[in-house]
Order: C-alpha cells, then sequence, then structure tokens
C-alpha cells in the first residue's frame, strides 16, 4: 500500500551548523539587507566574499534571467554558449599557463578535485598547508584545514596531510620531501585574521615547489577578484599550478545540478605541465 503523502506534513528544520544570527532576511539591494521587520542593514559579510556585487545587481539579474529561458541546466557532454562564454571571460585574466579547468559546485569541490589532481599528477600522496588555513568542509578540504575544531569531530583525517606555521619559509624547508605531492596555500589567508604575508613568501614557496618538482596550490576561493587585482597571487608575479576559484566568481548563483554556466561559483585552472592530470606528471 503506497505512502499517502496528503495525510501527514513532515516538519523540517535545519541542522545548526552556524550560529544563528535572529534575523530573517528578505530582500538585498547594492551593499544593503532588509529583515522581514524591514529593518535595514549594511552588509559588510557579503557571505564571506560571494556578493561581490552586492544585492539585486541589474546586469547579474538580466544574466540569470536571460539564461533561466534558455537552458538552465546542460550536462558537461555537451556545449553550450554560455559555458563557452564563460570560459573566454575566465581565459582573458588568467596567466598563460593556466589552461585547463575543471568545474565543480563549491569552493570546497575545487579544493578536493585540486588534492586529487595534485596525486595523479605527480604519483605522491603528501600535501602541505599551513595553519590558521580554512579551505573548506568536505573530508580532503577539512583535511588541508588546520583548525580543530573543525577537525575532531571527523577524525582520523585523510592521510598525508602536514601542516606548518603561515608565512614562514625555514618551516617549509623542515617538510619538503620526495613524499610531498603539494603545497596548499592562500596568498592571503581569509578566516585565519586577514593575514598578508611578507614580501617573497609566495615567490618563496614557488621556487621551492619548482626546484623539487612539487605542485603550487593557490586558493583563491576569497581572495579572489577581492584585492585589487583578480587575483592576489599576481602581486609577486608567480603562477600557481593549480587555482581554485568560487565565491564571488558568481557574484551569489548557485551553480549545484550545473544551471548558470555563465555565472560558475567554481573553477580550477591547473597549469599545463610535462602531462595532463589524466596521465600524471
Amino acid at each position: 500500500m503506497g505512502h499517502d503523502l496528503t495525510a501527514t506534513h513532515t516538519q523540517l528544520s535545519p541542522i545548526p551548523l552556524h550560529a544563528s544570527r535572529g534575523l530573517t532576511l528578505v530582500r538585498g539591494e547594492g551593499s544593503y539587507l532588509w529583515d522581514d521587520k524591514d529593518r535595514r542593514y549594511l552588509d559588510l559579510m557579503t557571505n564571506y566574499g560571494v556578493n561581490l556585487l552586492g544585492h539585486a545587481h541589474a546586469a547579474v539579474t538580466d544574466a540569470i534571467k536571460r539564461q533561466a529561458s534558455l537552458l538552465t541546466n546542460a550536462h558537461q557532454s555537451f556545449e553550450t554558449p554560455a559555458r563557452q562564454d564563460f570560459l573566454e571571460a575566465l581565459g582573458a585574466l588568467l596567466p598563460p599557463p593556466l589552461t585547463r579547468i575543471s568545474f565543480g559546485n563549491s569552493g570546497a569541490e575545487a579544493i578536493e578535485a585540486a588534492l586529487k589532481f595534485a596525486r595523479v599528477a605527480t604519483g605522491r600522496i603528501g600535501i602541505i598547508a599551513t595553519h590558521r588555513a580554512y579551505h573548506g568542509r568536505t573530508f580532503g578540504a577539512l583535511s588541508a584545514t588546520a583548525d580543530a575544531k573543525y577537525r575532531d569531530p571527523f577524525a582520523p583525517m585523510l592521510g598525508g596531510v602536514r601542516h606548518i606555521p603561515f608565512d614562514d619559509l625555514d618551516a617549509l624547508d623542515n617538510v619538503l620531501d620526495d613524499s610531498v605531492a603539494a603545497v596548499i596555500v592562500e596568498p592571503i589567508q581569509g578566516e585565519g585574521g586577514i593575514r598578508v604575508p611578507a614580501d617573497g613568501y609566495l615567490k618563496g614557496i614557488r621556487e621551492r615547489c619548482d626546484s623539487r618538482g612539487i605542485l603550487l596550490m593557490c586558493d583563491e576561493i576569497q581572495t579572489g577578484f577581492r584585492t585589487g587585482s583578480p587575483f592576489a597571487f599576481s602581486r609577486e608575479d608567480i603562477v600557481p599550478d593549480i587555482l581554485c576559484l568560487s565565491k564571488s566568481i558568481a557574484n551569489g548563483p548557485s551553480a549545484q545540478g550545473k544551471p548558470w554556466e555563465h555565472l560558475r561559483r567554481q573553477s580550477i585552472g591547473l597549469r599545463r605541465r610535462d602531462r595532463d592530470p589524466q596521465g600524471a606528471r
């Protein structure tokens, strides 16, 4: 006997992964938000940097409406004009060595894919990350995140990941060996306290990675398009092997289920070295 869906109603409530602020937000415009009592707030959070262009931006809204009227979902087995437009727009901003891209639904997925690419491309399993960095809450991304409050409930983490102090090249020298596939770093730490490293730090990592055949992964999920230039790594005139982007690249619309390909939230630019990620480095 089938279940009568009209006879019962289940009351759902979100799992409290974030602290409640006691507000119900109903609309936004530019840099402001309004709650259900029509009180206005200056948005200094911007969803951790997602809403780079503000709320209800006319160009973004028009682009969503236009694409929704044409095609909201397309598997990557098929080409679409919207996806091609996105690739051309992003490619115009990237340095030439970054020629390959992988799509996903979130910043955490960008990190997950980057970790996989690094292992496949090098044949090694080791990952070096930094203290106070935040890379996401999926399992691989969480393994690269050092803060115990995120990690401990789900331990043990992914093997082969070690953490060292941020902005400390001597500490990096002490852990680099032939087991390391990649070093992952935020060019400016976000959740760690908006920590800008000393001049030469990123270049020093780049040089050390090059000398050992190790990949450099830049997590620009929070810094991308927010530091005065498209990418924060450019302040030291380096190019990472893998670049992870999300958040402000789309100004808010979710790419889950592959809608709005022209407003994609997450991408990974993979610097082509000796071989493609499908074949190993």
